[in-house]
């Protein structure tokens, strides 16, 4: 009988698998996965961080216009004091002839040694109606680095007072409002009130017009203002004709 195994006879192995055309069999190669893309920020990712930056970017603009409209005053132990370089400049006789232009009564233009600078001018109306008084109102930067205002007007001292100073009044004296002393002579005398966070209201009553000076300055200076007040009879801005 013939054995039919595919063996060889001279090593006992199966036969070798005959080669093809396209040469030696050879395993199949294992598909392998895609590769994956490097690492980086997802879109949810990718708008936080850009929200983020934009809240970064509002908080600064934010903290800017702070710092801008607050570089004027700083804290002080006795009060706020002021940083004169960024201060405005008014010229003060300049605002104070516009003002008499404005109102019915004389105003006075005190001249002030070297060291103040006006600072801001403003005519306002006290109350609401045909009637009510105007007060002309200029501020000065004091050479010590306070702020004192000079403040006239046909108002009763009781309205100044309290318009100024913001205190109501509690009926110590002949309008009403508490007087704390005066200063000056029996021709000029100035009553004074106290005013906003210790603060100092002078008032002098003049025939036709009432002359008020507030501030966080020292006596020393609000003395120099009520004597440049007393001095500027010569100094005077009449209304103008037809008013």
């Amino acid at each position: 009988m013939t054995d039919t195994s595919s063996q060889d006879e001279r090593t006992g192995q199966p036969d070798a698998q005959p080669a093809t055309d396209d040469g030696p069999r050879t395993a199949s190669a294992k598909p392998q996965p895609p590769a994956e893309p490097p690492p980086g920020l997802n879109p949810r990712q990718q708008a936080s961080a850009r929200d983020m930056i934009f809240s970064v970017l509002a908080l600064v603009a934010i903290i800017g216009v702070v710092v801008l409209f607050t570089r004027g005053c700083e804290f002080s132990p006795g009060g706020p004091s002021i940083d004169q370089g960024a201060a405005p400049t008014v010229n003060a006789r300049t605002e104070l002839n516009r003002m008499a232009e404005r109102v019915d009564f004389p105003i006075r233009q005190p001249e002030l040694p070297a060291g103040w600078r006006a600072n801001s001018a403003r005519t306002t109306q006290l109350g609401t109606g045909a009637g009510a008084p105007v007060l002309a109102e200029i501020g000065w930067l004091t050479p010590d680095g306070a702020y004192l205002r000079l403040v006239q007007s046909e108002a009763s001292t009781e309205e100044l007072v309290d318009e100024v100073a913001g205190k109501a009044g509690a009926g110590a004296d002949s309008e009403g409002t508490v007087r704390s002393g005066s200063v000056g002579s029996d021709d000029l005398l100035w009553d004074v009130y106290p005013g906003k966070d210790d603060q100092q209201t002078w008032v002098l009553k003049l025939p036709e017009v009432r002359v008020l000076i507030s501030g966080s300055a020292s006596g020393k200076e609000f003395g120099e203002l009520a004597d440049a007040v007393e001095a500027a009879d010569d100094n005077v801005a009449v209304p103008s004709a037809g008013r």
